[in-house]
């Protein structure tokens, strides 16, 4: 299927998706990166909650409250990321927070059965949430450095495509190993394991994004095309006066 969307994109004039965008280093390496933070992420969410739940025996309410430091960290990396990209690249960003996400899911990967709350999930979210915001926030911005205006709704659109392949392939495929360690039995201790080591697995993951900030995504800020056409047809299309 993959390879029949290339083919038509390839021969349309106006394709759904433009394959010469992944030329880009800033588009390619933003949609490999937010493909594997998303794997990594969904993956955590899901990992922690049942941690909590089938392990630490907290209710759903009380495993749904426990987020709620997680998500104050997460706006608090936004905010953090917002400022340092606000005259610099998205990669001054990008490479620090990928680090410090496979650093909290290391932590996480600590967790145990006779564990609780503070002692194994409150710091290794805080960790983990800022790095999220320092990651998340800016990504959209490099997916799209470089592009030109009128392609900028493409180059996002592919984006958040790979967030959710990312989110989707990283869940089943981390699930299946952590299930495989589990066993058949579903004690506090063996499921324990399972989670573990697909927390420990995330972190790599998070590892292999930074690894892609560093060695795809260029250094400094591509300049913006802006494209110039003399057809009125054309100008009043884009919104331009003719």
């Amino acid at each position: 299927m993959l390879g029949a969307f290339a083919s038509v994109a390839t021969r349309v004039a106006a394709p759904l998706l433009r394959l010469g965008l992944l030329r880009s280093r800033w588009v390619a390496g933003a949609n490999v990166l937010v493909f594997l933070a998303a794997a990594g992420q969904f993956t955590a969410f899901y990992f922690v909650s049942l941690y909590m739940q089938q392990v630490l025996g907290m209710g759903a309410a009380a495993a749904g409250t426990a987020f709620l430091p997680f998500s104050l960290g997460l706006v608090a990396g936004t905010i953090v990321a917002t400022r340092l990209t606000a005259s610099r690249t998205p990669r001054v960003s990008l490479v620090p927070g990928a680090l410090l996400a496979a650093a909290g899911l290391a932590w996480f990967a600590l967790i145990s059965p006779d564990g609780s709350f503070l002692a194994d999930v409150l710091g290794p979210s805080l960790v983990t949430s800022v790095s999220a915001g320092l990651v998340l926030a800016p990504v959209a911005a490099a997916a799209t450095t470089g592009v030109a205006p009128r392609e900028a709704g493409m180059a996002g659109g592919l984006m958040n495509s790979s967030r959710q392949l990312g989110g989707c392939i990283g869940l089943a495929a981390l699930t299946t190993i952590a299930a495989h360690r589990t066993g058949t039995t579903a004690d506090p201790a063996a499921l324990n394991d399972g989670y573990a080591l697909g927390l420990a697995i995330a972190s790599a993951v998070f590892v292999l994004a930074a690894v892609v900030a560093i060695g795809v995504l260029p250094r400094r800020r591509a300049v913006t095309p802006v494209p110039r056409s003399t057809d009125p047809a054309h100008n009043q299309l884009e919104g331009t006066p003719s």
